[in-house]
C-alpha cells in the first residue's frame, strides 16, 4: 500500500468518512469538518503513523483549527440572556394562558432552532470563503512522504 492510500485510509477512519468520498483537494477543517479535539487526535495519529514532524503546526495551531465548540463573541451570554427574557415576556404577553414552564420550553426550542440555523449559515459561509488557513489531504500526503508538515 503506497503512502497516498495510507493517508487517505487514515483520514477516512479517523473522520468516519467513506474513502470514495475523499479528494486530495479536501480541506481538513472546511470540507471535512475537522476541528477541536478531533483535529488534535487526528494529528497525534498522523504523526505517529507516518513519523511526521508537526512542530510548525503546533506553533500555529490557532491559525488552522478552532476549539470544539463554536467560537463565541464577547458579550454573547448577555445578549443570549436578554434575548431570552424579551422572548419569554413577549410569549407570556401574547399567550397569557400558557404555563411558565411551557413558555420556558418554547423559548428554549426557539433558541435551539436559531442557533442551529446560525451555525449552519456560518459553516456554509466558511466553506465559500475560509477565514482560517487550511490544510489539505494533498499536504498530508506530502508531509507523510517528506516526514515534515510544511505550512
Amino acid at each position: 500500500m503506497d503512502i497516498e492510500e495510507r493517508v487517505l485510509r487514515l483520514v477516512s477512519e479517523e473522520l468516519s468518512i467513506k474513502l470514495s468520498k475523499l479528494k486530495l483537494s479536501d480541506r481538513l477543517r472546511v470540507d471535512l469538518g475537522m476541528d477541536g479535539t478531533d483535529a488534535v487526535e487526528f494529528f497525534e495519529s498522523f504523526a505517529a503513523e507516518f513519523n511526521v514532524d508537526c512542530v510548525e503546526l503546533q506553533d500555529r495551531w490557532d491559525d488552522y483549527f478552532g476549539p470544539e465548540a463554536a467560537p463565541r463573541l464577547p458579550g454573547t451570554n448577555a445578549i443570549f440572556l436578554a434575548g431570552s427574557v424579551v422572548l419569554a415576556i413577549l410569549i407570556a404577553v401574547l399567550f397569557p394562558r400558557l404555563h411558565f414552564w411551557t413558555v420556558c420550553l418554547l423559548v428554549l426550542g426557539i433558541w435551539i432552532v436559531v442557533l442551529s440555523a446560525w451555525a449552519q449559515l456560518n459553516t456554509v459561509r466558511e466553506r465559500k470563503n475560509p477565514t482560517s488557513q487550511q490544510i489539505t489531504i494533498a499536504q498530508l500526503i506530502e508531509a507523510a512522504t517528506t516526514k515534515r508538515l510544511i505550512l
